[in-house]
């Protein structure tokens, strides 16, 4: 780990984009340095540490061979890189480790991937492509992905480069997961972060920011509570289970559609709920509501079902709105006053 456990390799005024061939570990070893290598990375079933903030590593058009159980760990921030048609890889499957611990993953171009994420400390995943390059499926995560208890994984893609997650997105303790870019991201099998074996209203939250693109989920996910302040989520073909699983009454407000830009949608969706639990969703104190949509098969047995303000009187009703189709059933069960 070089002397005073400051790495290996230390930075180095500059970039150095040509000036390594290749990289081969005899042995774990810390980086800290803020290269952009143009060169093939051999870990031999070894560890590589991006060091720490500031640090960073550029993984340009690169290929990692990572041997048996190589990882990564990401104290600084990482990025993959496509070179015109030659594209960062990280060879092996979901025996291989990326750990972010403090570091961000920018994800750039067609890039695909079965390593098993870690993320350990609360991190942005980034999605980029270029306007002017065509490219089909770009920024695949396929192997498991993984969140630590309460840190929060932000996703960030940008307008033209999607995120595709290929394995469920779990965070068995509660971690919490924000969609933040104007992009689109699909988790193709699902998204658990309740919490299990305790529950606290901090974790286990998925955020549809402000000025967000589109989120798809498919086959379901596990909740304590959604809170959208804009954006378009899309959850089908699954369950949603944990919503309102609060011991106290205020956590049962278990779904927030507090702007009018959000939009959450359902598609043959069955709505899982514990005996006293509640579905809300809901405006903020005071803001206006956003639509709610229902459709294909869909089953919501609701209790204290409620589109419009956070209650509080006439004079903070301000409502949203709620599409029905006809194929879907939805039922609500000992309503309160303002269901």
């Amino acid at each position: 780990y070089g002397f005073n456990g400051q790495g290996a390799v230390r930075r180095m005024t500059g970039k150095r984009k040509g000036s390594i061939g290749a990289i081969r570990l005899t042995g774990d070893a810390a980086f800290s340095n803020g290269v952009q290598y143009r060169a093939n990375l051999y870990l031999d079933g070894h560890e590589y540490t991006i060091d720490g903030k500031g640090d960073s590593l550029n993984l340009f058009a690169m290929k990692v061979d990572p041997g048996d159980g190589g990882s990564i760990v990401a104290k600084g921030d990482l990025m993959l890189q496509n070179n015109w048609g030659n594209s960062a890889e990280l060879k092996g499957d979901e025996t291989n480790w990326l750990r972010l611990r403090g570091g961000n993953l920018t994800m750039y171009m067609p890039i695909e991937t079965k390593w098993t994420m870690s993320v350990e400390s609360s991190a942005t995943v980034t999605g980029k492509k270029p306007a002017n390059v065509d490219c089909a499926n770009p920024n695949q995560w396929n192997g498991p992905v993984v969140l630590s208890n309460a840190v929060t994984m932000t996703l960030a893609p940008d307008a033209q480069g999607p995120l595709t997650f290929g394995e469920k997105v779990l965070g068995a303790e509660g971690g919490n997961v924000t969609f933040s870019g104007v992009g689109s991201v699909t988790m193709k099998k699902g998204l658990s972060i309740k919490q299990h074996s305790t529950w606290d209203n901090a974790n286990g939250v998925l955020t549809m920011a402000k000025d967000s693109g589109v989120l798809h989920i498919n086959g379901g996910c596990d909740l304590q509570q959604l809170m959208c302040y804009g954006g378009r989520l899309e959850v089908v073909n699954g369950e949603v289970n944990g919503l309102g699983s609060g011991i106290h009454p205020f956590y049962q407000r278990s779904a927030g559609l507090t702007a009018a830009t959000s939009y959450a949608y359902f598609s043959n969706v069955t709505f899982k709920t514990a005996a006293n639990s509640r579905y809300w969703f809901m405006g903020g104190m005071g803001k206006t509501s956003g639509i709610l949509e229902l459709d294909k098969g869909s089953k919501a047995p609701l209790r204290g079902f409620l589109i419009g303000s956070d209650s509080g009187g006439s004079d903070r009703a301000s409502w949203g709105a709620l599409y029905q189709h006809e194929e879907t059933e939805v039922s609500v069960v000992d309503s309160s006053s303002d269901g």
